[in-house]
């Protein structure tokens, strides 16, 4: 079965959609973005929610125990392509590039995990993208030998909100609280 409707901007909030393939019969419903990215999640990942994570989600760092340690089913040490920040108030901040930035892709069983990590990343996709401290995309995610591990959630922020922040540059790619290497 197939989603009759998916644009390229995909669904807006409470939009009707309809569900079935014509043979069997179809069922209308509300599609609400969670829903969508569910749907979508499940059918790309095999059920698994996929984050990168470079900062304060990462194995060891604040936030790992509270929000992953108890939900997660795999870490793999990654990179993806972008440009990485320090920011002074204590976490990275991260951008579109060309450069390596590393950390961890998590696997999730559970979808709703989502929901908890952008509450931490004061991320709402109902707002637009410039009332975000931090955005929501899909990058593509490699293994340190440069073997794809497909696509993952992560969270960017503007160039021009880490510029407010006063974020400096993170050359060799690497962010952590207490400056450990990459190892």
């Amino acid at each position: 079965m197939l989603l009759a409707k998916v644009g390229a901007k995909g669904w807006e909030d409470g939009e009707m959609g309809r569900w079935g393939d014509g043979e069997m019969g179809e069922i209308n419903f509300q599609l609400s973005t969670v829903n969508y990215l569910q749907i979508m999640c499940k059918q790309k990942n095999s059920g698994l929610l996929r984050v990168f994570v470079y900062g304060t989600l990462k194995p060891g760092e604040a936030y790992y125990e509270f929000y992953c340690s108890q939900k997660i089913i795999d870490a793999t040490k990654a990179y993806v392509r972008g440009e990485l920040y320090a920011l002074p108030q204590g976490y990275p901040a991260m951008t579109q590039g060309n450069n390596l930035v590393y950390g961890y892709l998590l696997l999730f069983a559970n979808l709703e995990v989502l929901n908890s990590l952008d509450q931490l990343e004061d991320y709402h996709p109902q707002k637009p993208m410039s009332e975000n401290l931090y955005n929501r995309k899909q990058v593509e995610v490699f293994d340190l030998e440069n073997n794809s591990l497909g696509l993952a959630w992560l969270y960017f922020m503007s160039f021009e909100k880490i510029c407010q922040l006063k974020g400096t540059p993170q050359i060799d790619g690497w962010w952590s609280a207490e400056g450990k290497s990459i190892s």
